[in-house]
């Protein structure tokens, strides 16, 4: 599977194998999308993510997405959904389309956790935590 990134590249989902996964659905529109972007890159400087990937797919037109990105500095991958990135979001069980909706994969690609609503610190570290185990 294969998304545009805002910039104009592609990004190629089959590079994420072999990983921990974190895929987040997020639109800039979205207030608690917007909150929790914070988060995924705070969890990615952090011990407890060291290892793990995290794509922001965003539900939203490439104009506000290339706006947000610069102006929040995010360092996280992004790509845009479109129509496939809405019926992978489904085909993981978001079947409402409600955002932000957040898919934890161990790094066999099996789903460790989903999430609807806003992620928090928290549950990344408990996510991490429990990937380990596994």
């Amino acid at each position: 599977m294969r998304f545009a990134r805002p910039e104009g590249t592609e990004f190629v989902m089959a590079h994420l194998t072999g990983k921990p996964l974190i895929l987040n659905f997020w639109a800039t529109w979205c207030v608690p999308c917007i909150r929790e972007m914070p988060a995924f890159q705070r969890f990615l400087r952090s011990p407890d993510g060291q290892g793990w990937q995290v794509l922001a797919l965003a539900v939203d037109a490439p104009v506000p997405v290339i706006e947000f990105v610069g102006r929040f500095k995010l360092e996280l991958p992004v790509a845009l959904a479109g129509i496939e990135g809405l019926e992978l979001m489904r085909r993981l069980g978001n079947q409402q389309g409600g955002l932000p909706f957040t898919v934890a994969f161990r790094g066999d690609g099996r789903v460790l956790d989903r999430k609807l609503g806003e992620t928090r610190d928290e549950d990344l570290v408990n996510w991490s935590k429990r990937a380990a185990k596994s």
